[in-house]
């Protein structure tokens, strides 16, 4: 009996409640209906956006695909292209990649130029690489990326001015990752580990030198000669008589003293 009362009771109550509702409806139907079309038109307008946001993204990742950076110029127009998208793109795994690719191909384009690298391409890799680090300072694969391109955006402009203030930039960098146990399997950590035990020939200016110029020393005498009558300064080494060619042997005698007598050959025909 109890338990029949209890589903009277309720049945009771879910017919009195409908019949509030179905008295609500009729004093504010007109309400009721515009807040019904105004939710389905927010959830339309949403789902617009959502759509449109997913294809605009989807559209960035193609763009990022299609660029192309394997000549110097071209890659230059390619990485602005690359950094405009990074300002208009809302999703943040497009942002940390294309981050990384802005740093990356920032500095293989430095590199591309002659004789030192790029300056204005190593400031937009090093501008790319602070924001990585700086947006994402939790994901180690950012930090990674960002302190290894850090420490050779500090290499090239050692190169460019010589400044050993860029070797302490890139060791900082560099044991930063060396001693954070996370990257401990990671590349990077080798990479780091690398460059730091080559970084003082990494960090050294190779200097040139040019032969020095002796000045002409007009007080120093010059030798004197072995053969008696030719200028000062001409030097003559001897030689064994058997090397002396035979046309001048017609002409001049070789002395006991190393010194030429010159052939009389017309007073030797006579004597003859």
């Amino acid at each position: 009996m109890k338990a029949e009362r209890r589903h009277e009771l309720k049945g009771n109550d879910l017919a009195l409640l409908m019949d509030r509702f179905s008295a609500y409806l009729q004093e504010n139907g007109g309400r009721v209906a515009f807040a019904v079309v105004g939710v389905l038109v927010v959830i339309g307008v949403l789902g617009i956006v959502v759509r449109s946001r997913a294809n605009a993204l989807e559209d960035a990742w193609q763009t990022r695909r299609s660029l192309s950076f394997i000549d110097l110029e071209k890659g230059r127009r390619s990485l602005d292209e690359l950094n405009s998208l990074i300002e208009t793109a809302g999703d943040r795994s497009f942002v940390m990649a294309a981050l990384i690719d802005s740093g990356r191909y920032g500095l293989e384009l430095a590199e591309k130029t002659e004789d030192h690298p790029d300056a204005k391409l190593n400031e937009k890799a090093r501008a790319a690489f602070t924001r990585l680090l700086s947006e994402f300072p939790k994901n180690p694969l950012a930090v990674g990326a960002a302190r290894c391109g850090l420490a050779v955006v500090a290499e090239n402009a050692f190169a460019l001015d010589g400044n050993l203030i860029h070797k302490a930039q890139a060791k900082e960098h560099l044991q930063a990752i060396v001693d954070n146990p996370e990257f401990a399997g990671m590349p990077f950590y080798r990479i780091a580990t690398d460059r730091l035990e080559n970084m003082d020939s990494t960090f050294t200016i190779a200097r040139f030198v040019a032969a020095p110029i002796v000045p002409e020393d007009e007080s120093v005498e010059p030798a004197p000669s072995i053969l008696p009558g030719l200028p000062p300064g001409i030097q003559v080494d001897r030689i064994s008589p058997d090397q002396v060619p035979t046309k001048i042997l017609q002409k001049v005698r070789l002395k006991e003293d190393g010194s030429f007598e010159v052939i009389d050959e017309t007073k030797e025909k006579v004597d003859n």
